[in-house]
């Protein structure tokens, strides 16, 4: 008799209480049960509705129109998501203080960097790239902004070692969050940002390469 009951039950896929079999709604969430679940347990969780991936190029872009700032937002942006979707015990908002203190800055860059080939590796991920030669990369091409005007631009092109890892992680979220889309547009936020950056931008191009008129 109990396996006849439990033949004639199934999971409610919402609240995952027992219910009729021929049920169409389940009397206990009130939900239509003969719909499967529109959203990912994540998106019901968090309500997160993109993947973690984000276009290499949005981030260079961010990244040069705000003179590399926006790097440093990527950086707590990765540790956020490390932390929730690996159960890492770390505090984001710490690690990215962390970044402005000297040579302990340097090795949490170097960390991240390294972190990303290897929860991608172990993953399956195909796409590799040696931790110490993106970070070498990135380190240089910074030390440029140093030079006299106008090689100092040269600085910018420290975003791309970074871009390098940013492809490869999204390699790693595509297949850690198959389910979800991935984000092709600009947020809100990440708009304003842009025509903030660019004003700056502009300004800073303007600066450096039509100097002000001398006065006797």
């Amino acid at each position: 008799m109990d396996q006849e009951n439990k033949l004639s039950m199934k999971v409610c896929p919402f609240c995952a209480r027992e219910i009729p079999v021929h049920s169409l709604k389940c009397r206990y969430c009130d939900q239509w049960v003969n719909k499967e679940p529109t959203e990912s347990p994540l998106v019901q969780a968090t309500g997160q509705q993109f993947s973690n991936a984000q276009p290499a190029w949005h981030f260079i872009l961010l990244s040069i129109v705000t003179f590399g700032i926006y790097e440093i937002y990527w950086f707590y942006r990765n540790w956020k998501h490390f932390k929730f979707h690996k159960g890492l015990d770390i505090s984001p908002g710490w690690r990215t203080v962390g970044l402005f203190v000297p040579i302990y800055g340097l090795v949490l860059v170097y960390r991240q960097i390294r972190d990303i080939r290897d929860f991608s590796s172990e993953t399956g991920i195909d796409k590799t790239y040696s931790p110490g030669g993106i970070f070498t990369g990135w380190l240089v091409l910074n030390a440029l902004w140093r030079l006299p005007d106008p090689f100092w631009l040269l600085s910018f092109l420290s975003v791309l070692p970074l871009a390098v890892a940013q492809g490869v992680l999204n390699s790693y979220w595509q297949k850690e969050q198959p389910q979800m889309p991935a984000r092709t547009g600009f947020s809100g936020g990440q708009i304003a940002l842009l025509v903030i950056g660019i004003i700056m931008l502009i300004l800073a191009l303007i600066g450096t390469f039509i100097p002000l008129p001398e006065y006797n």
